[in-house]
């Protein structure tokens, strides 16, 4: 089992957070954690993963 999470904020935030976010994501569920930025997706399949997206 893993998670896909796709996180907004800004930039100068991005990189230490994203990090942050993921090793506690790991940690309290047990699973492994894959984040991405929207820009970080493929434009394949960007618009549909957004719509698709519920906050946490």
């Amino acid at each position: 089992m893993s998670l896909r999470s796709v996180p907004r904020w800004g930039n100068e935030r991005r990189a230490c957070s994203l990090g942050g976010l993921q090793v506690e994501l790991e940690s309290l569920l047990g699973i492994h954690v894959d984040l991405l930025t929207p820009a970080d997706l493929a434009p394949k399949f960007r618009a549909k993963v957004l719509a698709e997206a519920q906050p946490v």
